[in-house]
């Protein structure tokens, strides 16, 4: 049953970002290592984001401020893998290269950030549900609290792959509404994990997942995403 637990805890939870990595980022191996690098660094900031709020005490345990402070962190990592990206491609210029800055380029990034976010919250369930114990929380009696854990995780695994293409588009065209949209939608989704109950958080998180996609694909089709020169 341990064995069962956890792969199935795995496949849930990380199975969606391997998928999109293995079909669609993985065909340049440019994108393989902005990938790689985007996990690295935003994990990186996960670490530096709990380390410095762990000394703000103590409104450290006020919860909307819990959310405030880690979306705006989140979102300030996110804004530097941007920058990084305008700097290759700087870079690349002035050795008389040219670099092909797409849609697959962004969703790289996203799907770095996807497994890094994942797999920092993943990781203490995917360890306790290899045993044969099932464990419940008092808040959350309807799911095995590893399950919980997965799906909340697959969750923000989308949100993260679509906030990134989302907030890198905007950047690119340079529409504000959009980066306030990832901002926004990103806090709401924090305050949702802090609901509680799972048959409150999840069904609230699935419905923005969803939205936030229509919204993405509405943005991809009436602004321009391609190879860009960046004026910062």
């Amino acid at each position: 049953m341990g064995a069962v637990s956890f792969f199935a805890v795995f496949f849930l939870s990380l199975g969606p970002v391997i998928a999109v990595y293995t079909t669609l980022v993985n065909k340049k191996a440019v994108n393989s290592v902005l990938s790689i690098l985007s996990a690295f660094i935003w994990v990186i900031g996960l670490v530096l984001c709990a380390a410095t709020w762990m000394i703000l005490s103590p409104i450290k345990d006020v919860f909307w401020f819990i959310c405030l402070y880690g979306t705006m962190w989140q979102e300030g990592v996110r804004y530097l893998l941007y920058q990084m990206l305008c700097l290759y491609q700087r870079s690349l210029a002035k050795v008389g290269e040219s670099a092909e800055i797409n849609v697959n380029t962004y969703l790289a990034c996203g799907v770095g950030i996807a497994f890094g976010y994942t797999s920092v919250f993943v990781i203490q369930a995917l360890v306790e549900s290899a045993s044969s114990a099932s464990l419940f929380s008092d808040k959350c009696e309807h799911m095995n609290i590893f399950f919980s854990t997965a799906l909340h995780s697959l969750c923000f695994g989308v949100l993260n792959c679509v906030w990134t293409v989302m907030m890198f588009v905007a950047l690119q065209n340079k529409t504000r509404r959009f980066v306030a949209v990832v901002v926004v939608s990103h806090f709401l989704a924090s305050l949702m994990t802090t609901a509680g109950d799972c048959a409150v958080s999840l069904p609230l998180l699935i419905v923005l997942s969803f939205g936030l996609l229509v919204l993405l694909f509405w943005q991809l089709r009436h602004y321009r995403v391609g190879r860009f020169a960046l004026t910062l």
